[in-house]
This record gives C-alpha cells, sequence and structure tokens, in this order.
C-alpha cells in the first residue's frame, strides 16, 4: 500500500475501501472475513461434492439447458429466444412470448406473457 495516498480519499468513500481506516486500525479489525457466509459456502461445496461436483451440475446446467431451448426452438414462435445459438447461456434464458395470429383467441402477447410470469410464480 503506497503510504503517500492514506488519507486523501473521497469523502464518499466506503470505509471498506479506506485504506487510512485499513492501516491504522488495531488488530486488522477490517481485514476479517465475514465467518458466516464462509461458513454457508463450504456448506454449499460440500453438499455439491456430495452429488457428483463441478462435472454433475455442469452436465445438469447442459441438460437443462437442451430441454428449455428445445422446447423454446419447436413452439414454431410461440416462445422466441433472439440469441444467436452459439452465444446461448446455460443459466440465464431470455425469452418472449409472440402474438400468434393463428389463434381463434385474439390476446395481446403482453397480457399472456404477464399470465405466464404470474403462473410460473405461482
Amino acid at each position: 500500500m503506497r503510504e503517500d495516498l492514506l488519507g486523501k480519499q473521497a469523502k464518499d468513500t466506503p470505509f471498506l475501501l479506506d485504506w487510512n481506516l485499513q492501516a491504522t486500525s488495531p488488530g486488522t479489525y477490517f481485514n476479517t472475513p465475514a465467518t458466516y457466509p464462509v461458513y454457508v459456502t463450504g456448506l454449499n461445496v460440500a453438499y455439491m461434492l456430495k452429488n457428483g461436483g463441478l462435472a454433475y451440475y455442469t452436465e445438469l446446467a447442459d441438460r437443462r439447458a437442451k430441454l428449455l431451448y428445445g422446447f423454446i426452438d419447436s413452439s414454431m414462435g410461440f416462445y422466441t429466444n433472439k440469441v444467436s445459438k452459439q452465444f446461448r447461456s446455460k443459466i440465464n434464458v431470455p425469452m418472449r412470448i409472440m402474438p400468434d395470429n393463428q389463434h381463434e383467441e385474439k390476446v395481446s402477447f403482453r397480457r399472456l406473457e404477464l399470465k405466464f410470469l404470474d403462473e410460473a410464480t405461482s
């Protein structure tokens, strides 16, 4: 840490980024990691390792993405995803509901999207 910069931070600098406070704190209090998040992360990693580790979760993401994108792509335009196939995410899948003029019911696609979101969260 460059000592010539200590104490020259902006007034709105968060205290965790105040290097002068870091340097002058007794017992390096501000360098102590938050122990609960570390503990919970350890529990999560142990659970993931018990289930097969990273290879299992990579395979699971691949299967889920293939299933979901397959459904979207085979919906004949009812569901759309404008992301090029080579750049599609396995985790975050953006999609829209497009209007279909062949349906007897003339419902706006925005109302259909709101209905989809409402039913997906209940």
